[in-house]
């Protein structure tokens, strides 16, 4: 018997369509991050270098694990013309930090 105080309704095309866009483009993002070595520039510390690549680091989503351990956020990624920055934040609170991007040939 249908519920009539909640019926349930499709979503509309667009909002579907931009849904998928925004996951889309959120893992192809993840792709970039992870592609990348990552060299801190400044703000919070989460190491020297970041590598995806290694094993030791993982992204999953927004979050960047150490093991198993969550040790960050990923808060921005931009492509500039020249370079990648990545901004991530604590744990504990708002402080961010800023890692640039070194792309390594295969």
């Amino acid at each position: 018997m249908p519920n009539s105080i909640h019926p349930t309704r499709k979503s509309p095309l667009p909002l579907r369509k931009a849904s998928l866009l925004l996951t889309s483009l959120l893992v192809l993002g993840c792709k970039e991050i992870e592609d990348s070595s990552w060299k801190y520039h400044s703000g919070v510390h989460i190491g020297d270098w970041l590598d995806f690549r290694g094993g030791r680091l993982r992204l999953g989503h927004d979050t960047i694990y150490r093991g198993d351990s969550a040790i960050a956020l990923v808060r921005d990624h931009q492509d500039r013309i020249l370079d990648q920055v990545l901004v991530v934040q604590a744990l504990a609170d708002t402080t961010t930090g800023r890692y640039i991007g070194k792309t390594q040939s295969p």
